[in-house]
């Protein structure tokens, strides 16, 4: 196998597994709140339509990084490697904070742009106050994913995506079940749960 073939492998196996993992985030979720009924369900569905939309955003700055860090790495220009990087992760945090205050704040006005039921957006308003706190350490974990790969380190993410979704799957039954003494918390218990769950991955 060619040097070539050797570290096209090195990052892309990695990076097809931790986006198979990343699915499997919300699929766990769903079939976990599912069991507490249509309302919950679709208070949480509700709020992942917002939630996408800041995926795809982040999505774009840490994609748009990783071109830009890949090009000055591959001109050995590390200082403008490491600049590009700043400004990404700058950026990302600026645009996690603003959907961050949106989904606090107007999280009731935002829900109810997709359904008027006030019992999905009762149950969604205490899922999205909590999910909203998860916006900037995803973001910071996309910039560090895009240098990480360029780098040729894309086993890392990997590795940490693999247990945020160990955390995340017994969490969600801890919390939402209340196993273990702990408190049955619904669909509360999920919103924690991914919290801990996207503090851990970026830890």
């Amino acid at each position: 196998m060619s040097k070539f073939m050797k570290s096209l492998c090195k990052i892309a196996i990695p990076v097809t597994l931790q986006s198979m993992l990343q699915a499997s985030f919300s699929i766990v979720d769903q079939i976990m709140i599912g069991q507490l009924g249509e309302t919950n369900i679709s208070a949480v569905g509700l709020c992942g339509n917002f939630s996408l939309i800041f995926s795809v955003v982040i999505g774009a700055v840490s994609t748009v990084a990783g071109i830009l860090i890949a090009q000055f790495i591959g001109a050995d220009d590390t200082k403008e490697a490491w600049s590009s990087f700043h400004v990404s992760l700058i950026c990302g945090i600026i645009i996690s904070a603003m959907f961050l205050f949106a989904s606090g704040v107007f999280s009731s006005q935002i829900l109810g742009l997709y359904t008027k039921d006030m019992s999905i957006i009762n149950a969604g308003a205490v899922y999205f106050r909590i999910i909203a706190f998860t916006y900037i350490p995803m973001a910071i974990s996309a910039c560090l994913s895009s240098w990480l790969r360029c780098k040729e380190h894309a086993a890392i993410p990997f590795l940490a995506s693999f247990a945020a979704v160990v955390v995340n799957t017994g969490m969600n039954y801890v919390l939402i079940f209340g196993k273990f003494g702990f408190p049955c918390m619904g669909i509360k218990g999920a919103a924690i749960a991914t919290l801990v769950e996207t503090v851990s991955s970026f830890v």
